[in-house]
């Protein structure tokens, strides 16, 4: 009941400007860590490390987000941006498990498809071929490669990933580890830690515009029941008119 009036109260006080500031006002800028407190579309509550109660609007651009976490199996969707390692026969065929796998965010740097680990470039050439190797060439038996690409199908620990052109197939360990790093702010929770850069109006320090991002969490995606996972998704940005809606309930739940 404490913890609902002083919310309440810290509400009141940020709406009593419902704005993040006007254009033309003196800029300051910010760099800060913290506990979230809320999320809504385009905007976040945060607790700073020193005990400031921020309203931060997210970046504009998805690739200055960063939510960073692990996952079950149980949450991967079809359309998810995966990669992993794994070493394939002359068929294309996998000769092992995959031990790690990344649900990942299409960025400037992100390379998609079939990438060999190894510099012997020669000794692709047959790979993921029906046709037999040239018994002239002395390509090694099994190669490692990097699969980047979409997420086609997922059952029963069988992955199927487009990788450029090329469809891969390989099977999840059942002890593997997967890690997640995507711009969607949205799968934040109350009580994940958020490092941000960006810039406020003088005047309005409890309302920052952030234009780098970066949330971690502790919680596993895919732990809950009963309720349906959220996948990755391109969102497009929040105008200021959603941002301010956004406010009027942030702290309420």
């Amino acid at each position: 009941m404490r913890h609902t009036r002083k919310t309440a109260a810290f509400l009141t006080i940020l709406l009593a400007s419902v704005g993040f500031g006007q254009e033309g006002q003196p800029r300051e800028n910010v760099t800060a860590s913290g506990v979230i407190k809320g999320v809504r579309p385009g905007v976040l509550a945060v607790l700073t490390e020193q005990g400031e109660q921020w309203l931060v609007k997210i970046p504009d651009r998805p690739q200055d987000i960063s939510f960073v976490a692990s996952a079950n199996p149980n949450w991967l969707r079809p359309g998810m941006l995966v990669k992993f390692k794994n070493t394939f026969d002359a068929k294309g065929r996998p000769a092992a498990t995959v031990r790690q796998l990344e649900v990942i965010t299409l960025r400037p740097d992100t390379q998609l498809g079939l990438i060999p680990d190894s510099q012997f470039g020669g000794g692709a050439t047959g790979l993921f071929s029906s046709e037999e190797p040239a018994k002239k060439q002395s390509a090694p038996e099994t190669m490692s490669f990097t699969v980047a690409g979409t997420l086609r199908g997922f059952k029963d620990g069988n992955l199927l990933v487009a990788a450029g052109n090329m469809p891969v197939q390989s099977q999840l360990d059942e002890r593997a580890t997967i890690s997640v790093d995507v711009s969607d702010y949205s799968l934040a929770r109350e009580g994940d830690t958020v490092e941000l850069t960006g810039w406020y109006y003088l005047g309005h320090r409890d309302r920052v515009f952030s234009n780098r991002l970066s949330i971690s969490s502790k919680e596993k995606l895919g732990m809950e029941e009963g309720k349906e996972k959220k996948v990755p998704t391109k969102k497009e940005p929040a105008t200021k008119d959603d941002v301010e809606k956004a406010l009027e309930d942030l702290f309420s739940s």
